[in-house]
């Protein structure tokens, strides 16, 4: 099965990786460039293994919750976008 892997922005700013509708945070970069990621979710114990080219090389564990509905992934997406937006252009008032 073909992993479908996206990376997003969370409301504090941090990377988030969604991995088939699972939102995992980034828990340690390795010297040898390999990063792993743990489930957001507290009680669940999945993990991912990965190098720095998203390819996928260790997934331990099945997640022990229903995945997120994407409705809500899209709505932290677009709601994460606009805080950059609105950050990032910055309007003077004419006098």
């Amino acid at each position: 099965m073909e992993n479908e892997i996206r990376r997003i922005t969370s409301e504090r700013g941090n990377d988030l990786l969604l991995v088939n509708g699972h939102k995992f945070r980034c828990i340690r970069k390795r010297a040898d460039g390999y990063v792993r990621w743990r489930c957001c979710k507290k009680q669940c114990k999945s993990t991912v293994l990965m190098t720095i080219d998203d390819l996928i090389i260790e997934n331990t564990s099945e997640h022990n919750h229903p995945v997120d509905p994407i409705q809500k992934i899209d709505r932290q997406v677009l709601r994460e976008s606009c805080k950059r937006k609105a950050t990032s252009i910055i309007y003077l008032p004419d006098q």
